[in-house]
């Protein structure tokens, strides 16, 4: 069984995200279902779940990433939801971590859980989401992590060694300070969309 908590404040998406995970994926256990902050924090530390169902906007001007932060050292998973694309297109860009926009469906919830099981057997360090904790807290771009898959794993860069990026053999051949590189399959463009913020050449 994978042990998980649910932390969100609205009715609906509760029920749509039970109901699913009840019917298609019954290897997940709903420990508990938090509506606020301090509710999250208390389960989480309580519970110690594998995976967590994170809405990104919680009441009181609080966020899924102030749970984030006061839970640091528990070494669970965590698939982000939320009606507000705006918070995905930095943080979960930078870090490579999924999300699930609402409304949502029983594929989409799919490809994010696989994502997990994946994690589960290649980001052993949780390197992912180490990442993103570590982003959320810094306020200059050249010192943001980004992360790529490997065939087994996950690739983590900052944006500062970067000095420039070329399109080699359908991938993506990053130069980086010290004379090092790096190759990833992915192809220029969605490299330039990942780091349309970041300062450097892309040929």
């Amino acid at each position: 069984m994978i042990n998980t908590i649910i932390v969100e404040n609205e009715k609906e998406p509760i029920k749509l995200l039970t109901d699913l995970l009840s019917i298609h994926f019954p290897e997940i256990k709903i420990q508990a279902i938090c509506e606020n902050l301090p509710d999250a924090v208390e389960q989480i530390r309580k519970l110690n779940p594998e995976l967590l169902f994170l809405d990104v906007e919680l009441q009181s001007k609080t966020t899924g990433f102030d749970v984030l932060q006061q839970t640091t050292g528990l070494n669970y998973r965590v698939i982000f939801t939320t009606s507000h694309s705006k918070y995905a297109e930095k943080a979960f860009r930078y870090s490579a971590l999924d999300f699930l926009k609402k409304p949502f469906g029983i594929k989409e919830l799919t490809e994010v859980i696989e994502k997990f099981k994946y994690d589960l057997e290649f980001d052993k360090e949780n390197v992912r989401l180490k990442s993103l904790i570590k982003n959320l807290k810094q306020e200059e771009i050249n010192n943001l992590e980004i992360m790529f898959s490997i065939h087994n794993g996950y690739q983590r860069l900052t944006v500062g060694d970067i000095i420039f990026c070329m399109s080699e053999n359908g991938g993506t051949r990053f130069f980086l300070k010290g004379n090092e590189r790096f190759f990833t399959s992915k192809s220029l463009g969605s490299i330039e969309e990942k780091l349309k913020d970041c300062r450097f050449s892309f040929t």
